[in-house]
């Protein structure tokens, strides 16, 4: 059986046949982003990423296509030159970690010196750090999250149900989002600043039909449907070797609900007969609406440290 869902979205990498294959359907209106995981930790394995994770589905809900996501260390130089290739190649660019008040918190040095740029106490960070914290010299560690970039400004979030403001505001330069690298924080803040990435211009279509054949065996049929609708819509095929209820999840995505009925219509068609599941309900993984089901993430408990 295969499920239909209407979301706002970006064109996307196709998979084939265990090919990634970097393809687009014709638009105009393409919005990108890329990620930029900042730690030590996630390069040694001693911290597992789930930022990424997070943000790549939101922004895909909310029409934005992440074209790449990189994982770097708390090196300034290095911060420096990816935050300044990323600028210049996609709309958006989502920072993660490394804002805190020790010595190995380089993000916003790293991100002032990609734009020659400096840092500076910007007064409203200043005044949270003294609420959170307690008076403090400039110079301290505890008014090192209000040493951002001059040029920087500051957005603050609203709660999506209630309205509230959050207490503390997402530092932003040019295209650069650069959110902290605490999960429970970046997701809390991501939710109420979902405005700033979505793109409006699109609707897209998407379509799951779950198969019970291996990959191979319908690898040939999946190329056949996929050269005869490839300028329309993007096949993505996707195998599961421990799922007991079917093989291959195949997934559909156009720009139009006729191209992609057309397309779905071919491939049930062409897959031998029996090979289609008619209920996966309980394997489908439900896209949200960016508008109707996004996720509110409830107030987290008052941490105590800013090494985020």
């Amino acid at each position: 059986m295969h499920r239909f869902s209407r979301i706002t979205a970006c064109k996307r990498l196709k998979v084939t046949v265990n090919h990634i294959v970097g393809r687009s359907m014709t638009t105009n209106n393409e919005c990108s982003a890329g990620i930029i995981v900042i730690g030590d930790e996630i390069l040694k394995g001693q911290t597992e990423d789930t930022n990424s994770h997070f943000i790549c589905k939101h922004l895909f809900s909310l029409g934005v296509k992440v074209k790449k996501i990189s994982v770097i260390g708390d090196d300034l130089d290095t911060i420096a030159r990816e935050v300044s290739l990323f600028s210049k190649s996609f709309t958006h660019v989502i920072t993660t970690g490394g804002i805190g008040p020790t010595h190995d918190d380089k993000t916003f040095e790293g991100i002032a010196k990609a734009f020659d740029d400096v840092l500076e106490p910007n007064p409203v960070l200043v005044e949270l750090c003294k609420e959170y914290f307690g008076p403090a010299a400039l110079d301290s560690p505890k008014m090192k999250l209000a040493m951002v970039p001059k040029s920087a400004t500051t957005v603050y979030g609203y709660h999506p149900e209630t309205g509230q403001k959050n207490k503390f505001p997402l530092v932003t330069i040019k295209n650069v989002y650069i959110f902290p690298g605490v999960p429970q924080l970046l997701e809390r803040s991501f939710v109420t600043l979902e405005h700033l990435f979505k793109n409006p211009s699109k609707d897209f279509y998407t379509r799951e039909i779950y198969v019970d054949k291996d990959e191979v065996s319908i690898a040939d049929i999946l190329n056949s449907v996929d050269s005869k609708h490839n300028s329309t819509v993007i096949l993505g095929s996707y195998p599961d070797f421990i799922n007991s209820y079917y093989k291959v999840k195949l997934v559909l995505e156009s720009e139009t609900k006729k191209d992609l009925d057309d397309a779905c219509k071919t491939l049930t068609e062409s897959l031998p007969k029996g090979a289609v599941i008619p209920h996966a309900e309980k394997n489908t993984a439900v896209i949200p609406h960016a508008e109707e089901n996004t996720a509110v993430i409830p107030h987290a408990k008052k941490v105590t440290t800013f090494d985020i």
